[in-house]
This record gives C-alpha cells, sequence and structure tokens, in this order.
C-alpha cells in the first residue's frame, strides 16, 4: 500500500504549517499537470538502487551507520544546489 507524500514549500524558516500531505494519486497528478515540480526520494542509496519512482532524484536525508541512521549534514546544501530555494517538490 502506497503512504502519503509530503509537499513542503520553500522557505527558508518553515512553517511547521506550511506543508500539504498528499496521496499518492494527487501528488502524481500535480506533478504530471504543473511544470517545475521534482520528485525527491530522501531514503537511503541502497533503497534507491533497490526501487524508485521515474525520474526521482535521490538526496538521502541519512546514512546506514552501525548504529543507525546517520543525518546526512550535506542534506540541505545538496536540495538547494540540485533544485534551487523555489523549487517545489514531492518528498518521500
Amino acid at each position: 500500500m502506497a503512504r502519503p507524500l509530503l509537499k513542503i514549500p520553500p522557505d527558508p524558516r518553515p512553517d511547521p504549517t506550511s506543508h500539504e500531505i498528499l496521496e499518492p494519486a494527487d501528488a502524481h497528478e500535480r506533478m504530471q499537470s504543473e511544470e517545475g515540480w521534482h520528485c525527491l526520494d530522501v531514503r537511503t542509496p541502497e533503497e534507491f538502487a533497490a526501487g524508485h519512482l521515474p525520474g526521482a532524484w535521490n538526496v538521502p536525508f541519512g546514512f546506514k551507520g552501525p548504529d543507525g541512521l546517520v543525518p546526512n549534514p550535506e542534506f540541505t546544501a545538496t536540495v538547494d544546489r540540485l533544485f534551487g530555494k523555489e523549487a517545489q517538490m514531492v518528498v518521500y
């Protein structure tokens, strides 16, 4: 069963209420019908390699370490470099 996807608008100091939770079908429709949308897969590289949505970009939020998931210190900088601060994206 597919999980809902989260859409977060660009904001250097995001308001906790400034995102929108989308059902997978709604996210797909929006990405197909509106320009400027990106699909960001924040899972580990191993999970991404095992399967991902077509056209998705992989920027891991964390990496597998010996004691569990270790945060990716370059996550925000990488997302900003790839998409810019004004990009609209579906994050999963």
